[in-house]
């Protein structure tokens, strides 16, 4: 016996019909494509101008690996930022002590405007200040929730000082770790491996530079209800401006600064393991110079003048100034004022 096939007949769907098909499908790619397009574009710029963010400018956008971005132009609180190169990444560390996972956003070239308020303050004390420019700059975002920890690091933040004749003096750190945390108040701790600034005197009309390098600083600032404290430490300082003394080795070590900003001038708090300095041989035009046969300090005209200085305390264990003064012990303490209370009388 015979076995007989059994074979199902095919239906021929016309051509007009898939072509038809496609082209939904196409159009409902399209629309959707659209539409993760245009409603972030819509919804994304009022929600970051309520936090006083502001996009003024994207160019060149891509991925490979993460996001990249040529060159984006945002504002912040009325601080222009530039990024070129950037990129978005996503990180997963299991054995990370503060989060296993983090966002990292890398710039290799970011150009910081401060705001017309910040840059007024600063010239309303004789200070001139240019753009910032960051180089090879990572932010780790590791936490998107509260409260919010943030890491940073750049190889060099370099800007300028403008001195009396509207020349720049340029001012250059390297190696930056910064860390910001919102709780239980708002602070930004970071370290310095190397800086190199020139100080320019407000005020001196012969734009006279003292360059100093620093290893090592560290610094943290807090911004709580009642007080701001800032705090900075540099392990080595090596001043770098001609002295009067040929061939004298200017440094300093552990030097310590304190202070509260919101009263600055009472809470100023300065200490040093070692502080060996020189006269310069360019003084400020305002500063009184000494005569020909006394080429010195005159000391007890530089203590009444380093007690007018808004200092609380001042101490350096190891205190040279130039061959006049060698390895003395250097206190100086303001009393602190008393608020609100009488003074105590004296027994009769």
């Amino acid at each position: 016996m015979n076995e007989t096939e059994n074979t199902q007949p095919t239906i021929a769907i016309p051509q007009k019909q898939i072509r038809s098909r496609r082209k939904r499908l196409f159009l409902y790619g399209l629309f959707a494509m659209l539409c993760a397009l245009i409603i972030p574009a819509i919804i994304i710029p009022p929600w970051l101008a309520s936090k006083g963010i502001e996009i003024n400018a994207i160019s060149g956008i891509g991925f490979n690996q993460g996001l990249v971005i040529n060159e984006v132009s945002v504002t912040i609180n009325k601080n222009a930022l530039t990024f070129r190169k950037l990129s978005l990444e996503h990180f997963i560390d299991k054995d990370s002590a503060i989060s296993n996972s983090s966002w990292r956003l890398f710039s290799q070239h970011t150009e910081v405007r401060l705001s017309p308020d910040i840059l007024n303050v600063l010239k309303q004390q004789d200070f001139r200040l240019g753009n910032l420019i960051l180089t090879d700059t990572a932010f780790n975002f590791t936490d998107l929730s509260e409260p919010y920890v943030f890491s940073a690091h750049a190889s060099t933040v370099e800007t300028s000082l403008f001195d009396e004749h509207d020349i720049a003096v340029t001012q250059q750190i390297k190696n930056i770790d910064l860390v910001l945390t919102t709780q239980p108040a708002v602070v930004i701790s970071g370290f310095i491996k190397y800086g190199a600034l020139n100080l320019l005197i407000p005020g001196d009309k012969a734009a006279n530079r003292y360059p100093f390098d620093f290893e090592n600083a560290n610094f943290s600032i807090s911004w709580q209800d009642d007080r701001t404290p800032l705090s900075i430490h540099i392990a080595t300082l090596t001043p770098k401006w001609t002295t009067i003394t040929q061939s004298y080795i200017q440094s300093g070590q552990n030097i310590a600064l304190g202070l509260d900003l919101k009263q600055a001038e009472n809470s100023i708090k300065l200490t040093a393991d070692k502080l060996w300095l020189d006269q310069p041989s360019q003084l400020p035009k305002f500063i009184e110079k000494p005569n020909n046969t006394n080429q010195g300090l005159h000391l007890g005209r530089a203590i009444a003048k380093l007690s007018l200085l808004p200092l609380r305390k001042l101490k350096i264990n190891d205190f040279n100034y130039g061959e006049l003064i060698i390895h003395s012990l250097l206190v100086l303490e303001t009393p602190q004022k008393r608020s609100n209370k009488p003074d105590k009388k004296k027994p009769g």
